[in-house]
């Protein structure tokens, strides 16, 4: 059955990422509360991929319009860049369907003042995340054997950074001093530190350079 010429035509928002998974969660993340702003439909195609093989459901016990797709119906979506989403203020488009695919924040809070509130949104979307049952019970196990009541996290990633943005794989110092400057605060913390800096090439099969960040 048609719709009523008198009806107001449903408005949607899809949007699909390629990326990795924390590019995925701005995403989505940002999708949500866009759709929420605009009294529009949501959905977000998360695909099966080098950069994220994971399915969502696989990893976060939320109910939220995720969908699995393929490669395929993935690419005759319009990829949008940096220079489109500084553009196009999401918030105030006209089009009914906007569907296309990107890989970072669809808010640019810099660039349209009304995005700010939607990122409070977004940090409140994000706390409400859980893991799946499984997955948490995993996290439960290591920190309980692995942290102290107080812990520091340090994040260096390495590997393909060291080619793709080289700038971004020269924190080392500043990170030790920051670490410094809180074990002077609280001698007893730990330190967790996630990196893969010496990680196998995924292409090539071949080790790459090191920094000796573990031994630092």
């Amino acid at each position: 059955m048609g719709r009523r010429m008198d009806e107001t035509p449903i408005r949607t928002l899809t949007v699909a990422s390629t990326a990795g998974l924390c590019n995925r969660l701005r995403v989505l993340l940002s999708g949500i509360a866009l759709a929420e702003a605009t009294g529009r439909q949501f959905t977000m195609l998360w695909p099966h991929t080098e950069a994220c093989s994971a399915a969502f459901d696989g990893l976060f016990a939320l109910p939220w319009p995720v969908c699995v797709a393929s490669a395929e119906e993935i690419e005759v979506l319009e990829h949008w860049d940096q220079h489109k989403r500084q553009t196009l203020d999401l918030l105030t488009a006209d089009s009914a369907d906007i569907r296309f695919q990107t890989w970072s924040w669809l808010l640019v809070p810099s660039r349209f003042p009304a995005h700010r509130a939607l990122m409070v949104r977004c940090a409140q979307l994000l706390a409400s995340m859980q893991p799946t049952v499984e997955i948490q019970a995993r996290i439960n196990a290591f920190r309980d054997n692995s942290f102290r009541p107080q812990m520091i996290g340090v994040h260096l990633r390495r590997a393909d950074m060291r080619f793709l943005y080289p700038l971004s794989a020269t924190n080392t110092d500043s990170a030790m001093a920051a670490v410094d400057a809180y074990l002077h605060c609280s001698p007893d913390a730990g330190v967790l530190l996630c990196t893969d800096d010496g990680a196998v090439n995924q292409h090539s099969g071949q080790t790459l350079a090191t920094e000796g960040l573990h031994t630092k």
